[in-house]
């Protein structure tokens, strides 16, 4: 396992992706205790403590979704967390074209994470968004009190109206920041379906050319979307 003197490794296990509650410094966030784990350190500092504000903002502005015996102890509310990579660990015998089963190993480390390892609030009111570089593939996974509110209908159109901003290359921070604004909207039921329309102002790099499946195209996924895929091509 990477320590925080050491090269953390490209491509991560699930079992061994860090907790950034519990190893701060091995998400990439030095000393801070942060619902963000960016080992691999495909943010700017600033732009992660940017988004950690964004997190706070959430937790600390949304109705507490729990029973109200929990509400009184807890008076947060839903808890939103990011996992980066370089890269996944996936099966030996993998095919990288299937983009289903990219969705469906993309799913299975984010949902790891949630109710595995990193266990984040007290009645599964956490969501994590985990992206993948390399593979090029987003993808929430929501406990069973957050899914309630932030649903695969909110997810598919959030995704799709983030879709430009990830790729190698591309703004991933404004992609996370847009991402996280629209789940704070759902959650705080101020939410309105809308078409994703780019700024006249916005110009963002064009989409390199690979030859790999994930290279090119973002592959987006909830935890209710297992047995669906959802490709977006990048604009």
């Amino acid at each position: 396992m990477a320590t925080a003197q050491s090269h953390p490794p490209e491509i991560w296990s699930k079992d061994e992706y860090p907790n950034p509650q519990k190893k701060p410094s091995e998400c990439g966030r030095n000393n801070k205790i942060s619902y963000i784990c960016d080992p691999n350190k495909l943010l700017e500092p600033k732009e992660a403590a940017a988004l950690d504000k964004l997190i706070d903002d959430i937790r600390n502005h949304t109705t507490c979704p729990c029973s109200a015996y929990a509400c009184r102890h807890k008076r947060q509310g839903f808890i939103v967390a990011i996992a980066l990579a370089e890269g996944m660990q996936r099966p030996d015998d993998t095919d990288d074209d299937d983009e289903l089963k990219l969705l469906n190993d993309a799913g299975l480390f984010a949902s790891h994470l949630r109710g595995n390892s990193w266990k984040f609030g007290n009645c599964m009111e956490s969501v994590v968004i985990f992206y993948s570089l390399r593979d090029n593939v987003v993808f929430t996974s929501t406990g069973q009190t957050a899914m309630i509110h932030l649903t695969n209908k909110h997810i598919v159109q959030i995704s799709e109206n983030t879709r430009r901003y990830f790729g190698k290359g591309r703004p991933l921070y404004k992609g996370l920041e847009k991402m996280l604004k629209e789940y704070r909207s759902v959650f705080k039921n101020s939410y309105g379906y809308r078409q994703a329309n780019p700024s006249q102002h916005e110009h963002l790099p064009a989409t390199p050319r690979a030859s790999r499946s994930g290279a090119n195209r973002l592959i987006a996924g909830s935890a209710i979307l297992m047995a669906t895929k959802f490709v977006m091509h990048l604009l």
